[in-house]
């Protein structure tokens, strides 16, 4: 790639990918509709242009793939963007909540094992104290506390 061809993939994504999350958590509209304009003029012209058409696809796509506050984006990105993005509403939200389970449970599990552990016989009473994490939990016959 020459360096010319490389300032288009930081534009978008140092730049108007950034500047378009920044507008979708704030839930600025002033700032989403025209940059969802340039990106609908954008995929239009990428129908003629082999360059245009890789740069949104790895720029833009792949970004649409995880973006959070879809919601609020999915009405303004035209037809033609979502054609060309292979854009599936609702598929970021469901990743993004997917991934947030998966750590949590990940997480849990974890927590749960070592708590376990510590009880090789039920009828054990004594009171033993857990480090995870940097945070200190007392266990004491099935009641957890953290302190």
């Amino acid at each position: 790639m020459r360096d010319d061809e490389a300032i288009h993939y930081i534009v978008f994504g140092s730049i108007l990918i950034p500047a378009l999350t920044a507008a979708l958590e704030e839930g600025n509209l002033g700032v989403i509709l025209p940059i969802c304009a340039f990106l609908e003029d954008a995929s239009v012209a990428a129908r003629d242009d082999n360059f245009l058409r890789d740069l949104m696809k790895v720029e833009v796509a792949e970004w649409l793939e995880w973006a959070a506050n879809e919601e609020r984006l999915a009405p303004w990105l035209g037809l033609e963007t979502k054609r060309l993005c292979n854009y599936i509403p609702g598929l970021a939200t469901q990743r993004r909540q997917l991934r947030a389970e998966a750590k949590a449970n990940n997480i849990s599990r974890r927590i749960a094992a070592t708590i376990k552990s510590l009880w090789p016989d039920e009828t054990e009473t004594s009171r033993k104290v857990v480090v995870f994490r940097n945070v200190r939990f007392v266990v004491a016959q099935n009641v957890v506390s953290q302190s």
